[in-house]
């Protein structure tokens, strides 16, 4: 099952091409990787709010490398072998013209500014009375 879910994520069905390569969308898969490597990218208030200068280049290259690697090298770098994760990540960019970075981050900071207008907060409806049951820890 977590096998599948993790294929999902990397197969969209139209992803998009920026500067030669091909970028995954931002996915829920993608920000866990972004989050387990302690990327401020992960933060989508942040991103969507950001300017190029808000982001290091270094996290830049690991975005890319994460949206745009190969599916089976990105996940060993962020589950098994995180200190090949930078080096792969420099790698892999070198072939990226500095004058394409603006591109490409406006592709970051358009996806999260995307999936944060698509966020909402519920409701509390007023006419019925309170639970009597505590809020879950993922409340």
């Amino acid at each position: 099952m977590r096998q599948n879910i993790l294929n999902d994520a990397f197969t969209s069905p139209e992803p998009e091409i920026l500067p030669g390569i091909r970028i995954r969308k931002i996915s829920l898969q993608s920000l866990s990787m972004l989050t387990r490597i302690g990327s401020p990218i992960a933060d989508l208030k942040k991103a969507a709010n950001a300017s190029t200068e808000d982001f290091s280049v270094p996290d830049i290259a690991e975005f890319i490398f994460i949206h745009a690697a190969d599916p089976e090298t990105v996940r060993r770098c962020v589950y098994t072998a995180r200190f090949e994760l930078a080096p792969k990540a420099d790698e892999f960019c070198a072939a990226i013209p500095p004058d394409k970075i603006p591109e490409i981050l406006a592709a970051i900071t358009g996806d999260a500014q995307a999936i944060r207008a698509a966020q909402t907060s519920a409701i509390p409806d007023t006419s019925i009375p309170p639970s009597k049951n505590e809020p879950s820890p993922a409340a």
